[in-house]
């Protein structure tokens, strides 16, 4: 059976059904999920999070099942990375526009979920899966798309890997973790979908 998902684009008026988020799989969180629980909650004047990114052109989701429940959120921008379609090893090789995700979560209680249904039916898959479509519509951006995650996120890694987004050089220092976030990328492929799922 086939796992359907509403796509709702987000706004200050949804930050009650956010209030609770929670995608940590056990206390006490890990840091990355403290940070995508903590960014779709934030209010717009803590200049961060997604309602202040959303002023700068950030695209937000929640993700409803037939339930009327929050099962996650994601989110896509345009960031500009070295331009992944000229060889990594080229030194201070031009930076051109792409799509990034740069939050995406899903609720603890929807992890694995729905139950019995095979990977591509799971909501986790159907999140990414959504973002890859989106992206391929921003046709004014090459057709990558790129994200960060914590060099200890396993499980978040190894999803991106099942939806083929491989190892990049582009990095990013956090400050509070202490080290390098590894980047992802993904080349998007095919022609902007109006595929719905």
């Amino acid at each position: 059976m086939a796992t359907i998902l509403k796509k709702i684009p987000f706004d200050a008026e949804l930050l009650p059904l956010v209030s609770d988020f929670n995608c940590s799989e056990e206390e006490p969180a890990k840091l990355w999920e403290e940070e995508i629980n903590d960014w779709i909650r934030m209010e717009p004047a803590t200049e961060d999070g997604a309602l202040f990114w959303m002023g700068k052109g950030t695209q937000v989701w929640l993700y409803v099942n037939e339930e009327d429940e929050v099962v996650g959120y994601g989110s896509l921008c345009e960031s500009r990375w070295p331009d992944p379609a000229v060889v990594e090893k080229v030194p201070k090789i031009k930076r051109v526009p792409i799509s990034l995700i740069p939050a995406v979560g899903l609720d603890r209680r929807f992890q694995k979920k729905p139950d019995g249904a095979e990977r591509e039916e799971r909501y986790s898959t159907k999140i990414l899966r959504h973002l890859i479509r989106e992206a391929r519509r921003h046709v004014n951006r090459q057709p990558f798309l790129g994200l960060y995650v914590h060099p200890q996120n396993e499980k978040a890694i190894r999803l991106y890997q099942r939806e083929h987004f491989e190892n990049f050089a582009q990095k990013y220092w956090h400050e509070k973790a202490g080290l390098d976030y590894v980047s992802m990328i993904l080349k998007l492929v095919g022609e902007p979908s109006t595929e719905e799922e």
